[in-house]
C-alpha cells in the first residue's frame, strides 16, 4: 500500500488540522525511543501532543524531494530545509484560539561541529556526541543493560567491565588511529585506507601502520593533533561513533556473539531521562514548546 505523500500546500494545511503541537523528525529506529521519552517529559507528559516521524515515513514537501525518498540524516536536513523554505517551521493551528504548531529536528552531530558544518536553527538539535549510541553508552547503565541482553549476572558483566566510562575510554583509544583516518577522510571527502565513519562496524582487523603514509599531510596531522587533544580531555565520544561500542561489548562479552542490537536496546531503557544530561535536548525543546502557548 502506498502511503500518503504530500506537496508543500497540503503538508501546511495536514499540520494546521492535526491535534499534534509539535512535529518531531528523527533519523533512524534507535532514535524513535530516545526522543520520544525526550519529548514526552517536555510535553508535560501528554498534554502536548506530539508525534514522530522517521525521516523515510514522513509523508511531506514530497513535491521537493525531486523524486527521492528521504532518509537518514540527509532525509531530516531535506524536511528541515524544505519547511524553512516555506515557513512551515512554526504555523498557526486553525482553530480559534490562536495556538501555534512546531516543528523540531533531531540530528545526531557526527563531525559536523568540527567541520563548521552545523545548521544554527533553534529547531534543529544535535546530539552532544557523535550520535544517540554515545549518550546511550555515556549515560545508561552499561553492566545492568547488558547482562539483562545477553543473559549474565550484572558480576558476571562486571568482571569483564569493571567501569563502564573507563571501557569506553579503553576500546575508543585502542581504535583511535582508524578514528584519526575516519575524520581524515571526512575532511578529504574520500575513502581512506577503508576508514569511514559511514559503517556501523568496525573491521575485523586493522592494521595501524598505515597511518605512516599520511604523517607527511598537513591535513591529516590537522586531524590527528585534533583527535588527540579530544582524547586528553576525555572527550572521545565527539570522534567515536557510539555504534561501534554495541559491536565492541558484544565482542567483549564473547558468548553474546550477536547481540549487539540487543544490547544497544536493553541499556537504551536504564536511561534516566530525568537527569541532567538529558538537559541537552530537553532545555531547547522546551524554548520551542513556548512558542506554541
Amino acid at each position: 500500500m502506498n502511503r500518503l505523500q504530500h506537496s508543500v500546500s497540503a503538508t501546511k494545511r495536514t499540520l494546521q488540522l492535526s491535534d499534534y503541537q509539535l512535529f518531531v523528525f528523527v533519523e533512524g529506529e534507535t532514535d524513535r525511543f530516545f526522543y520520544s521519552e525526550i519529548c514526552e517529559m517536555v510535553c508535560n507528559n501528554g498534554k502536548q501532543k506530539h508525534h514522530i516521524y522517521y525521516a523515510k515515513d514522513a509523508p511531506f514537501c514530497r513535491d521537493e524531494m525531486e523524486g527521492k525518498e528521504p532518509s537518514g540524516k540527509s532525509g531530516v536536513i531535506s524536511l528541515f530545509t524544505c519547511f524553512q523554505k516555506n515557513s512551515l517551521l512554526t504555523i498557526e493551528s486553525i482553530d480559534s484560539k490562536g495556538n501555534k504548531k512546531v516543528a523540531v529536528f533531531f540530528l545526531d552531530k557526527d563531525v559536523d561541529d568540527l567541520r563548521d558544518k552545523q545548521i544554527v536553527s533553534e529547531h534543529l538539535i544535535y546530539t552532544k556526541y557523535y550520535d544517540v549510541e554515545n549518550h546511550i553508552f555515556m549515560d545508561g547503565d552499561v553492566i545492568k543493560g547488558a547482562a539483562s541482553a545477553v543473559n549474565m549476572t550484572s558480576q558476571e558483566v562486571r568482571e569483564k567491565i569493571l567501569n563502564q566510562h573507563d571501557w569506553m575510554f579503553k576500546v575508543a583509544t585502542q581504535w583511535k588511529v582508524y578514528v584519526k583516518l575516519c575524520f581524515f577522510a571526512v575532511k578529504r571527502e574520500q575513502t581512506i585506507e577503508d576508514c569511514q565513519y559511514g559503517r556501523d562496524v568496525l573491521p575485523q582487523t586493522f592494521n595501524s601502520t598505515c597511518e605512516s603514509k599520511f604523517l607527511s599531510d598537513e591535513i591529516y596531522l590537522e586531524c590527528s593533533t585534533l583527535v588527540d587533544s579530544l582524547y586528553d580531555q576525555h572527550k572521545h565520544n565527539s570522534v567515536f561513533k557510539g555504534k561501534w561500542y554495541a559491536r565492541l561489548l558484544d565482542c567483549e562479552l564473547k558468548n553474546a556473539a550477536g547481540k549487539h542490537e540487543k544490547i544497544l536496546s536493553c541499556i537504551q531503557t536504564t536511561l534516566d531521562f530525568n537527569a541532567a544530561w538529558a538537559e541537552h535536548f530537553k532545555q531547547p525543546l522546551r524554548n520551542l514548546l513556548a512558542k506554541c502557548k
